[in-house]
């Protein structure tokens, strides 16, 4: 507001003025000019806007939004429809020229022809002229006249009848003022485009396929170029100057070759029309009506990537020599400016946002003021700082308030580490940047495993050690065990083994347990992936042993959960539930919720695979559902979908498996993981067979078998085998199926994986059909051709690698005698101390099921039945 003294002021002035001929360049008051093209996307607006101004108590309002976004259209279609409504008119008054406040009241009064021949001060003029009379004016593009503002006030207050209508792209502050913020019209969903001729529906889309329409009447909405239009409307942020900018592109590029663009660069839109005023012509206008300080800080601002909070732009604030103060002063500026918008968050947090064509230009100007290396530096370092504040260690869950943090700002943290890469590749401090990339990367993994961004996060990752600089071998070793672990979610063999390989070779001059597990960890998990249950086994022992020493419950955990599912492999069912409820004791004894979920859900499938309890199961499985949507795990309620789903197909309900199914496949292909999506396949083949659709159920199989195939999963392959040979009985080809059964049961045999019990029963009954079908000596043949083929593929899918020649001396398994387990050793010898079970079962931690289990197997392997017997095996091998 105006003080006194300075309404003294402006009105001393217009006393100089008065008797002065007005010149037409900055006077242009004039009656509703009627628009070339017509207005697209409004109706709601105009219509708020006119009730509004038909109230009698209302007698301003301040059409508001950001530059671009349409305020004049709106506010001429709004005036067009109100010229019925006042009886002596309505005036419009284009003040974009005017950058002397000190010229409004002139313009003003030289459009009802007053001024010149009088020695009155105008205001005063103004207000007798307009005392009694009905009218609206509206004030068009008012920003740079803030000064003046209280002066319309005086004139409203003195003239009972007169209406304004104000557009600014900042708010006038005045008493009785009615805010209207005109949006960005509105844009499609590009994750859920709808088909293409429903686009136009969307008055972006229209806007701007009949902009180019203006100047090429084929052009056309098509199928080919819906996604595109839409990208580049999205890209534009709706606003209707941008969209009309991209469409002069579109006379000459494709809606393809301008998205392309686009993406690379706004600067492409920075030529507008030659008949649109300057303002329209360049951000550079609302950027001149700030302070040299608010230019500042909106060149800070710009270094941001999609949203961000105030405290982060206090922070980079801050490294700049500003005080909150300022920042929060600024911020208010750029916000009533609409250079930022307010979004308010689920949580109640309110994000800053910049329109990317702002965003460019503020970077601009930010590299021309030599400045952008240190922000761009503060930036990255702000959110390192926001990643690193809760340390995740391997396997450990991360809190989900942290969790959620990191996913509001997860565009920032992208936009860091991608400058932090580029940095690293560069001469100077290489290392530094080297160093926050692989800091970045290792505080990130667990966000980049429980939100769906593990091929992102490899590529990141391949990127930061790929760095030439030297950097800490400490930090190194991190960042490979997290590149490991990536990799053995995508079931990558490879890199897996690659960078364990590496992580071993780092481990052996320090004290690196943990680092040390995991690597051996991820290189077991790909080994059970592939079926080589022993090398699996071998590593999986010396992880426990590892973790055990170290007392990593978590981890402790893990191992039992993979020792369980190898157990379950190989059709050691009853080891297999002890060890997953021994690990499902330890996860809740530690609150870990997300190990929880995985262990629930493991230990219904393996109760599955038994025909165990269904009641247990179906409970197992809610409980594991409602941690899994707590934590917001897409593969974890995917996986109970895909259980559900295979429940319920037992229970003979087709139409209801097939929807369980097809609801988890779809959060699957989210994901992208392949491995999970053949499984998936290969379970809505078992439906498409029970749908007698054999075509479709063949075609599944097919797809899925292709990509076990070439992971060498085969006991995948040989469950994809039986699963098409269940379709060739159908079809009446005994012969093929026969074929494919030989196959099947050679793998398994080979690897020593056996068919669930689930399995057996229709396992059984296809056999003896195929075998009546054909007789004895044509099913030994072509059972014999099939045995051929997976001994092929078996001998193809062996290991290549003697797992105990590659790991370091430090980390050899000790060879037991008789093929004892470390974990069984470990038994043996409590054994011979005289504890008993339930005492063994404390000491270690593990059920009583799980020791009786243990125990069983002792006397198996070492042929021994007595305790006593057992206490002379202990000292013979110096086990004790």
């Amino acid at each position: 507001m105006l003080s006194s003294k300075e309404v003294a002021h402006f009105s001393e002035q217009e006393r100089e003025l008065a008797p002065l001929s007005l010149p037409q360049q900055e006077v242009k008051g004039e009656l509703l000019p009627v628009p070339l093209t017509p207005l697209i996307g409004r109706t709601q607006e105009i219509d708020a806007v006119v009730a509004l101004l038909q109230q009698p108590g209302l007698r301003l309002l301040t059409l508001t939004g950001q530059g671009g976004v349409g305020k004049t259209r709106l506010a001429l279609q709004v005036a067009m429809r109100l010229q019925q409504d006042f009886t002596d008119g309505v005036y419009f008054l284009p003040l974009a020229s005017i950058r002397n406040p000190s010229l409004v009241l002139p313009t003003i009064a030289h459009s009802f022809k007053l001024g010149n021949m009088s020695k009155e001060p105008l205001l005063e003029q103004l207000k007798a002229f307009l005392q009694y009379k009905q009218l609206l004016l509206v004030l068009d593009n008012f920003e740079q006249l803030l000064p003046v503002a209280p002066l319309l006030s005086e004139l409203l207050v003195a003239s009972p009848q007169i209406k304004a209508l104000v557009t600014s792209r900042v708010q006038l502050r005045l008493s009785g003022e009615h805010l209207v913020v005109l949006p960005p019209l509105p844009l499609p969903n590009l994750e859920q485009l709808p088909p293409y001729e429903q686009l136009l529906q969307y008055p972006s889309i229209e806007l701007l396929v009949k902009e180019v329409q203006r100047v090429k009447p084929n052009f056309m909405l098509t199928e080919k170029n819906s996604l595109a239009l839409a990208e580049i409307s999205v890209r534009v942020g709706g606003i209707p100057l941008a969209l009309e900018l991209a469409a002069s592109r579109l006379q000459i590029l494709s809606p393809e070759a301008l998205s392309l663009r686009l993406n690379r660069s706004l600067q492409i839109l920075t030529q507008a029309n030659a008949d649109l005023p300057e303002r329209q012509q360049t951000i550079k206008w609302s950027y001149d009506l700030l302070s040299a300080e608010e230019q500042q800080l909106f060149q800070y601002i710009a270094v941001f990537a999609g949203s961000c909070s105030l405290d982060a732009i206090e922070e980079i604030g801050s490294v700049m020599g500003y005080s909150a103060e300022q920042v929060l002063d600024g911020v208010t500026s750029l916000l009533d400016m609409h250079l930022l918008q307010r979004q308010e968050q689920e949580n109640g947090a309110t994000q800053l946002i910049m329109l990317d064509l702002l965003r460019e230009y503020g970077l601009e100007m930010l590299e021309l003021s030599g400045n952008l290396q240190k922000i761009r530096l503060a930036h990255a370092t702000c959110f390192l700082s926001l990643v690193e504040e809760e340390e995740v260690p391997w396997l450990t869950p991360p809190q989900p308030r942290w969790l959620e943090l990191v996913a509001e700002a997860y565009n920032n943290i992208r936009a860091a580490l991608v400058w932090l890469l580029e940095q690293a590749g560069r001469e100077g401090e290489a290392k530094r940047y080297s160093e926050m990339a692989l800091r970045l990367c290792n505080a990130l993994h667990s966000f980049w495993y429980i939100r769906g961004y593990i091929s992102e996060g490899r590529q990141f990752i391949g990127q930061a050690l790929q760095g030439g600089a030297k950097v800490d071998a400490s930090l190194r070793l991190k960042t490979l065990v997290v590149g490991a672990y990536l990799a053995l979610l995508q079931d990558d063999y490879e890199q897996t083994v690659m960078f364990s390989q590496e992580s071993l070779s780092l481990c052996r001059t320090e004290d690196t347990s943990i680092p040390k597990a995991a690597a051996l960890y991820c290189w077991g998990k790909i080994e059970i992936t592939r079926n080589h249950l022993v090398q699996a086994s071998q590593l999986m022992e010396q992880v426990l042993t590892l973790t055990r020493n170290c007392n990593y419950k978590i981890a402790i955990a893990s191992s039992l959960y993979e020792s369980g599912l190898l157990h379950s492999l190989k059709g050691e069912y009853p080891e297999a539930i002890g060890q997953l409820e021994e690990s499902l004791m330890l996860c809740r004894e530690l609150g870990n919720a997300f190990a929880t979920a995985s262990i629930l859900i493991r230990l219904a499938e393996t109760l599955f695979a038994v025909q165990g309890d269904s009641a247990r199961i179906q409970t197992l499985l809610e409980e594991g559902l409602a941690l899994s949507d707590a934590l917001e795990n897409p593969t974890f309620i995917s996986n109970c979908y895909a259980l559900m789903g295979q429940t319920v197909l037992g229970q003979g309900d087709v139409a209801l498996a097939s929807t369980y199914l097809e609801k988890s496949l779809t959060m699957v292909q989210a994901s992208g993981d392949q491995r999970t999506i053949a499984v998936l396949h290969s379970l809505l083949a078992k439906v498409a067979i029970d749908e007698k659709n054999y075509a479709h159920a063949q075609a599944l199989y097919q797809e899925s078998l292709a990509y076990f195939q070439e992971i060498e999963d085969c006991a995948q392959i040989a469950s994809s085998l039986e699963g098409l040979a269940r379709i060739l009985v159908a079809q009446r080809k005994e012969r093929e199926a026969t074929q494919l059964l030989g196959e099947a049961d050679t793998l398994r045999e080979h690897f020593g994986i056996p068919l669930p019990p689930r399995e057996h029963a229709s396992y059984t009954q296809q056999l003896i059909l195929v075998r009546n079908t054909l007789g004895e000596e044509s099913f030994v043949a072509a059972w014999k051709e099939g045995q051929n083929r997976g001994r092929a593929l078996a001998q193809k899918a062996a290991p290549s690698l003697n797992v105990l020649s590659l790991v370091t001396p430090a980390t050899r398994i000790r060879a037991y005698p008789d093929g004892l387990t470390p974990r069984e050793v470990e038994v043996l010898h409590c054994l011979a101390q005289g504890l008993t079970r339930p005492q063994i079962a404390r000491k270690l931690t593990i059920t009583l099921f799980t020791v009786q289990s243990h125990v069983r197997s002792i006397y198996s392997k070492t042929g021994i039945s007595t305790r006593s017997g057992i206490t002379r095996y202990a000292l013979e091998h110096n086990l004790l």
